[in-house]
C-alpha cells in the first residue's frame, strides 16, 4: 500500500505542472486573442518582378529591337526568341523562351513549354498550356488553359472558366476570374469573381468607407454561440466556441473565434476576422480587415473584402471558395484548394 501511495504521489507531482497547459489547450480561458503575426508581409507580384529583372539582365548585351533567336544564360543555357508582335497558330508547340515586343496571341491547344514575356497584351486561346507568363499590358486567358507555374499582368488579367492557375495569378490592376477556376494565390486591385464583373456597391458601403474608426487593441471574451440579427458591437470580440453572427449585424472591431465563424447576410465587420476553424461569409456582407482561417473560407455572392486602395488578405489554410460577385481588394492564398464557384 505504501508503494502504491508513493507511486500515486509521484504521478501527481509529475502531472500537476502540466495541468494549466492541458486545461488551456482544451478550454482556452486566457484573456488574449488568437496570435497572428500582422507585421508579416510578402510581395504578391514577386514572381513577375523577379522574372522581368532576370530576363532583362540576361538580354542586356543583345539588341532587343532586332528579331532573332539566340542563347542566353539564366540558371542554365536557354534559347530565346526576340520578336515583334507574335501570333502562334492553333496546335503549335513552343519550346524556347519568347520575348515579344508588343502583343502575343495564340490559337487553341498551344503548348508553351517555357517562359513568355510580352511588353504589350497577351491573348491565350482555349486549352493552352503555359509554364510562366508575364506581360506589361493586359492578359486574357481563354477557358480550359493550364498555367504550370504562374502568370502576372501589369494591367488587367481576365481568366475565363475551367482554368488551372498554378501557384500564382497576379495583376497590377483588376483581376477578373470566372467560375470553376483552380488557384493557390491571387492578387488584384481588386479581384472580381466573374469575367464580366465589376465591383458591386452595398447599401451601407459609403457610410462604412467614411467612418472606419477601430476600437483599441483590447478584446472582450464571449461564450455565446450566436449573435442575434441587427446587433451592433463596438468592441473587439473573441468567441470561445464556434459562433453564428446574425444578418444585419455591425461589428466595429475585430471578430475572432477558437472554433468556426458563420457570418450571415449583410453583415459589416470593420476589423479582422480570424478563426481556428472555418469561416463562412454570407451574401452582401463586408469585411474591411483581413480574413484568416486555419480551416476553410467560403465567400458567398456579393461579399466585399476591404475597399479601394486598401490592401487586405484572405487566407484559408485548407481551402478558399469564392462565389461569383465577390470583390477582394488585395491578396488571396491557400495551402490547399482554391476554387471559384
Amino acid at each position: 500500500m505504501i508503494i502504491i501511495l508513493a507511486f500515486a504521489v509521484l504521478v501527481l507531482m509529475f502531472v500537476c505542472p502540466f495541468l494549466p497547459g492541458i486545461i488551456e489547450y482544451y478550454q482556452k480561458t486566457d484573456a488574449d486573442p488568437l496570435f497572428v503575426p500582422i507585421d508579416f508581409s510578402r510581395t504578391p507580384r514577386y514572381f513577375g518582378a523577379s522574372f522581368r529583372h532576370i530576363l532583362s539582365a540576361s538580354l542586356s548585351h543583345l539588341d532587343v529591337e532586332k528579331d532573332q533567336i539566340t542563347d542566353i544564360m539564366l540558371s542554365k543555357k536557354e534559347k530565346v526568341e526576340i520578336t515583334a508582335d507574335k501570333i502562334i497558330p492553333a496546335g503549335e508547340r513552343v519550346d524556347h523562351i519568347l520575348n515579344v515586343r508588343g502583343n502575343l496571341k495564340s490559337g487553341n491547344n498551344v503548348k508553351f513549354n517555357t517562359n513568355i514575356f510580352a511588353t504589350g497584351n497577351v491573348f491565350l486561346g482555349e486549352a493552352n498550356d503555359v509554364h510562366v507568363l508575364a506581360a506589361d499590358g493586359n492578359v486574357s486567358i481563354a477557358q480550359g488553359t493550364k498555367i504550370d507555374r504562374w502568370v502576372d499582368a501589369e494591367d488587367v488579367l481576365d481568366v475565363a472558366a475551367n482554368c488551372d492557375l498554378g501557384i500564382s495569378a497576379t495583376s497590377g490592376g483588376v483581376l477578373r476570374i470566372a467560375e470553376n477556376n483552380r488557384f493557390r494565390r491571387l492578387y488584384g486591385m481588386p479581384i472580381v469573381a466573374g469575367i464580366n464583373g465589376q465591383p458591386q456597391p452595398v447599401a451601407f458601403e459609403n457610410k462604412l468607407f467614411t467612418e472606419v474608426i477601430l476600437p483599441d487593441n483590447s478584446f472582450i471574451r464571449r461564450r455565446k454561440k450566436r449573435v442575434n440579427d441587427d446587433t451592433e458591437v463596438a468592441q473587439n470580440i473573441v468567441f470561445e466556441k464556434s459562433v453564428k453572427i446574425g444578418s444585419g449585424c455591425i461589428f466595429r472591431g475585430a471578430v475572432k473565434s477558437y472554433g468556426n465563424i458563420d457570418i450571415k447576410d449583410n453583415v459589416a465587420v470593420y476589423g479582422n476576422v480570424f478563426a481556428d476553424g472555418d469561416v463562412r461569409v454570407g451574401r452582401g456582407s463586408v469585411v474591411l480587415g483581413n480574413l484568416f482561417s486555419q480551416g476553410s473560407i467560403y465567400l458567398a455572392s456579393g461579399v466585399k473584402v476591404s475597399r479601394p486602395g486598401v490592401f487586405k488578405s484572405v487566407i484559408g489554410k485548407k481551402a478558399v471558395y469564392i462565389e461569383k460577385g465577390v470583390t477582394i481588394y488585395g491578396y488571396v492564398a491557400t495551402e490547399g484548394k482554391g476554387l471559384t464557384l
